[in-house]
């Protein structure tokens, strides 16, 4: 049960670093992100980052769905963590 709540946040998470990512480039500030970055220079800001996004979420679910295990709701747990801390600079 907790594998679903901790994917669930991870997934809405994601949608918000989405979001104020966006955001964020509007309004100046720059793709930390080199990979990403990449991608944004070859196609568009947005579909760069929903075909990452849903890659993202995609191989995380999976792991839980093929692999559960406590230690990897401890990991996506920590990417929650982590993934709060990048919202909150891309508003800051």
């Amino acid at each position: 049960m907790i594998s679903i709540i901790l994917l669930i946040l991870f997934a809405v998470l994601q949608i918000a670093d989405g979001v104020t990512t966006i955001t964020a480039l509007k309004s100046g500030r720059s793709e930390g992100n080199p990979i990403l970055l990449w991608a944004m220079n070859r196609v568009k800001i947005i579909p760069a980052l929903v075909v990452f996004k849903l890659a993202y979420m995609g191989l995380v679910g999976g792991l839980v769905y093929y692999y559960p295990s406590v230690y990897l709701d401890v990991a996506i747990g920590v990417l929650c963590g982590i993934y709060c801390w990048v919202i909150y600079n891309n508003v800051k």
